[in-house]
């Protein structure tokens, strides 16, 4: 069966239903978007509670290593104070400055360059040795083992099979205004990569995560469609690191904060009881997806 690529951009259509998109508009809690129209299975509620359990467990521990607002406040302060200094008497310098000069015309730099410099260090060193002691503590290898024992019994009771691939979708929050939707921002970025373990079975395709599997029949999937815009996404979630030769030619390049521009992505559209389903896909995952699929792309 082929699928035709067409060249058209998401402009949110009336009456689109969205896998992974979040429809916040009467409810900004939500946390599962139109892909439960194709649940097939779910883990027990007694698993629910564990991995609930196991979640907030491991965000205590997180929280527990980080710093204080206040503190996170000052060390970004600090660290702002002592680079522009720095640059600024690297600037000097370079306008053939002698260090007696830049003392003469700002001597306050040469105080409050040491001072923020050691404020700075200080935290960021206080900040690591926080973590380093949650790396080595036995609360952390509890619940690492807590985590490990969840996810055996939801792959368990999912009945998942060893063959599936790990593939991103991308997950977003939206409104609806005069009928047209609108992304909202989560953070710096207006999508969420996620990784799902995909599979096909009874002639279909099959997305999983730990709470639950849905399944869309092969022959709902009508169209895919490039979307050629560069978005930012939060985090590379790969084994592998995105110059790795699978991912080099998609030129995935990251920011100061280590979020990352894709160039494309791709839309799958479904047509499931009548209705109209959108599914994103980041461009560095949608060829698995065709091959897991063994879908052949029509030239356009």
């Amino acid at each position: 069966m082929n699928i035709t690529i067409t060249k058209k951009t998401i402009t949110g259509e009336q009456n689109m239903k969205y896998l992974y998109g979040l429809n916040n508009t009467v409810d900004d809690k939500k946390v599962d978007g139109d892909e439960l129209d194709f649940l097939t299975s779910e883990v027990d509620d007694a698993l629910k509670q564990q991995i609930d359990n196991c979640y907030n467990s491991t965000t205590q521990l997180v929280k527990s290593a980080s710093l204080p607002v206040w503190l996170l406040i000052i060390k970004f302060i600090t660290l702002v104070v002592w680079i522009s200094v720095l640059i600024g008497v690297l600037k000097a310098f370079g306008g053939h400055l002698m260090v007696q000069n830049i003392y003469e015309n700002a001597p306050y730099l040469f105080y409050i360059f040491p001072i923020a410099f050691v404020i700075w260090l200080t935290i960021m060193l206080y900040e690591r040795s926080k973590k380093i002691k949650l790396e080595h503590s036995e609360e952390l290898e509890d619940a690492s083992k807590f985590l490990d024992r969840v996810v055996q019994d939801s792959i368990t009771q999912l009945e998942l099979p060893g063959n599936a691939i790990q593939i991103d979708v991308l997950a977003y929050r939206y409104n609806i205004q005069n009928d047209k939707m609108k992304l909202l921002s989560t953070g710096m970025t207006k999508y969420v990569n996620i990784s799902k373990k995909m599979y096909v079975k009874d002639d279909a395709l099959c997305i999983s995560d730990i709470f639950y599997v849905i399944s869309i029949p092969l022959s709902e999937i009508k169209v895919i469609t490039p979307i050629d815009k560069k978005i930012l996404l939060p985090s590379w979630n790969k084994e592998v690191p995105a110059n790795h030769e699978d991912y080099k030619k998609y030129k995935i390049r990251f920011n100061q904060y280590r979020m990352f521009f894709i160039k494309s992505y791709y839309v799958i559209k479904i047509n499931h009881n009548l209705e109209d389903y959108e599914l994103l896909v980041p461009n560095y995952d949608i060829d698995k997806l065709l091959l897991l699929t063994q879908k052949q792309i029509s030239p356009q």
